[in-house]
Order: structure tokens, then C-alpha cells, then sequence
């Protein structure tokens, strides 16, 4: 009965509309993996994560208009999704 209870509750959440990403948290992605072959960060997250709050602080509005495109295309994805959902 638990084997059945946990694949169903699985499957029920591998349905759940993922929330929208801030432009911060896709500049993240993206910086993330740059940082972390830097040998001065090794894979500390702490460290990494600083970093990248760094990096995000000393940018331009022009650089970060890239990530705001991204979140507000990824908001206008969450919306169609949550109005279907709910039809």
C-alpha cells in the first residue's frame, strides 16, 4: 500500500505547474558554472553563491535586461499554465 501511495503521490506532483524564475536566478544559472572553474571558488556554495551576488550588483540595467526578458517570459508561462489549469 505505501509502494502505490508514494508512485501516486510522484506522479501527482510531477504535475505541479513550476513557479516563474527571477532574471537574479537565471543570471545564477549561467554565471554558476563559470565561477565554479574558477580555482578560487572550487565548489564552496557559500563562496559561489557571494560571488554571483557580487557579479549581479556590479551589473549594468543593460546587462540585466537580458535576465528580466527571461523572467518575464518565463511569468507569461506560468500564467498560460495556471489558466489551464484551472479549466
Amino acid at each position: 500500500i505505501i509502494y502505490l501511495y508514494t508512485r501516486l503521490n510522484k506522479k501527482i506532483m510531477s504535475y505541479r505547474i513550476r513557479r516563474p524564475v527571477t532574471a537574479f536566478f537565471f543570471y545564477m544559472r549561467t554565471v554558476s558554472i563559470d565561477i565554479r572553474e574558477d580555482p578560487r571558488f572550487g565548489y564552496d556554495h557559500s563562496h559561489i553563491f557571494k560571488e554571483v551576488v557580487r557579479r549581479w550588483e556590479n551589473l549594468s540595467e543593460q546587462e540585466r535586461e537580458k535576465f528580466k526578458i527571461m523572467h518575464r517570459e518565463d511569468v507569461a508561462r506560468y500564467r498560460r499554465e495556471k489558466s489551464m489549469e484551472t479549466e
